[in-house]
């Protein structure tokens, strides 16, 4: 299986040699792979890759979805409609709560949108010019496997970042590889001994994720970059902020247990809601949120009808949620 989904994956995608064979080294693996056969064809795949996400104090289990794709020869015939659904009914079953993706191009949100999916994972871009920078005890220098474990942790504790996909030990060694492949900057910032900031860029002048202690930390390791890259600007992403452009979409799975996370978190909230979902038979009814808690009660008048989509975006209204090195640039 593995052979066909990555010549599916080279027919419907344009990344480069070095990425694939990455991907496929490392992340991919039979059983986090749901594909649909046809005349002993593949011709439609998907991988669900284990995350946390950090919401309101709970980490929860997240499925995300990558490289979804539908042979050329059967699109607009069903093939997605057909593999979501058992994505999803299976994710359920699992008891994975959400299920994330990226669509790969603008038009898709619309697309995945039908399936249930909202777009809530958001990011803003800011312009960095380089400037003289002030002396510092700090020393940057490219990424050293010596830090791992502090490295990851210093993208997990991001305070700018309260809600969000959590990388995985797993999944960040990916990176570290797929970085190193395709020759892109991986810089950390050193103080005494210690990491206390870290940046990941691009080719394309686009720093793809940065994390830091202060400031100081962070222009540091900005102004080395546009050293590295020999430029006076860079584009760095960055959580949502006042202007905001579309990145991810969240799916809610098992719409109970959100609900009930919820109401835990919200003990002053009063909701009655009518949950209607055309693919997870059990989300379907209605259901109450008060006193800290989520029942499922009768029919009720008066409860507030929504789609699985309009559910996210209730339930991650304030939260703003994040996700970054997702390897989709």
């Amino acid at each position: 299986m593995k052979d066909a989904v990555k010549t599916l994956w080279q027919i419907c995608f344009d990344d480069t040699e070095q990425f694939v064979d990455c991907y496929f080294e490392n992340l991919y693996s039979d059983t986090c792979n749901e594909a649909i056969v046809r005349n002993a064809q593949l011709i439609a795949a998907t991988q669900l890759l284990s995350f946390p996400l950090q919401w309101s104090g709970k980490e929860l289990p997240v499925a995300y979805l990558s490289g979804i794709c539908t042979h050329p020869d059967y699109r607009r015939q069903g093939v997605m409609r057909a593999l979501l659904d058992t994505v999803l009914n299976r994710l359920y079953r699992e008891e994975v709560w959400a299920a994330a993706l990226i669509p790969a191009e603008t038009w898709l949100f619309d697309v995945y949108g039908k399936f249930g999916f909202a777009d809530v994972f958001n990011y803003s871009t800011e312009l960095f010019t380089a400037s003289v920078t002030t002396s510092s005890t700090c020393e940057v220098q490219p990424y050293t496997s010596r830090f791992r474990e502090e490295t990851i942790a210093l993208l997990h504790n991001c305070p700018q970042r309260p809600c969000g996909l959590l990388i995985t030990e797993a999944y960040f060694d990916v990176i570290i590889k797929a970085f190193a492949v395709e020759k892109r900057p991986v810089l950390l910032c050193i103080d005494k001994g210690c990491p206390v900031g870290v940046a990941f860029a691009s080719e394309q002048q686009r720093v793809l994720a940065i994390a830091a202690v202060d400031e100081t930390v962070r222009n540091l390791l900005l102004n080395d970059l546009c050293r590295l890259l020999d430029c006076s600007c860079l584009t760095v992403l960055t959580p949502p902020q006042e202007e905001i452009l579309p990145l991810g979409m969240l799916r809610i799975v098992a719409a109970e247990k959100w609900m009930a996370h919820y109401a835990t978190a919200h003990p002053r909230a009063e909701l009655s809601l009518h949950l209607s979902d055309p693919f997870i038979a059990a989300n379907n009814g209605y259901f109450h949120i008060s006193d800290g808690q989520c029942r499922r009660v009768g029919e009720c008048r008066k409860a507030m009808m929504l789609s699985m989509n309009d559910l996210s975006r209730l339930l991650l209204a304030d939260e703003k949620p994040y996700m970054m090195l997702m390897l989709n640039e």
